[in-house]
């Protein structure tokens, strides 16, 4: 009987260990640290920096575009080039970009109104672009309106 008693009060024991956790206090640096991210203001950008929030241009990823009827990306995907810029879009959503000798690539997107491609670099020490599509053959460049892209028919 009273091995039966020993084992159980044993047993008991045991699994009442794991039900126990007790979870680290935090050490004070961290406090202090916690309490100074919660405090920090945030500051506007400079004005010579551009700055393209998620929110304010709410992009429409190539598979969303892909679903409404209105665009159509496998038939918008080409290439699109004036004397200096040559840029490749394909359907699923990347692009490849040579600006006067100055080669980058990474993701596009059309905006929400659908009249906008942006161009995401993979590199992010590149801005990102901008392009208005004008018609099914042509697009135009935001920062320079100036530069107008055509399809290239071949």
């Amino acid at each position: 009987m009273k091995r039966i008693l020993l084992t159980s009060v044993a047993l008991a024991s045991i699994l009442a260990v794991p039900a126990c956790k007790r979870e680290a206090a935090p050490t004070p640096a961290y406090a202090e640290q916690d309490a100074a991210a919660k405090n920090v203001a945030v500051e506007a950008p400079p004005a010579d920096v551009e700055v393209i929030s998620e929110a304010a241009h709410a992009p429409v990823s190539p598979e969303a575009a892909a679903a409404a009827p209105s665009f159509d990306t496998k038939a918008y995907a080409g290439t699109f080039a004036d004397a200096d810029t040559r840029l490749v879009i394909t359907a699923d959503g990347m692009f490849t970009l040579d600006q006067a000798g100055n080669a980058s690539s990474g993701t596009w997107t059309l905006e929400k109104d659908g009249k906008h491609l942006l161009l995401d670099p993979d590199s992010k020490s590149e801005k990102d672009q901008r392009f208005e599509m004008i018609g099914n053959d042509e697009l135009q460049s935001s920062a320079d309106p100036k530069e107008r892209l055509h399809r290239n028919k071949a």
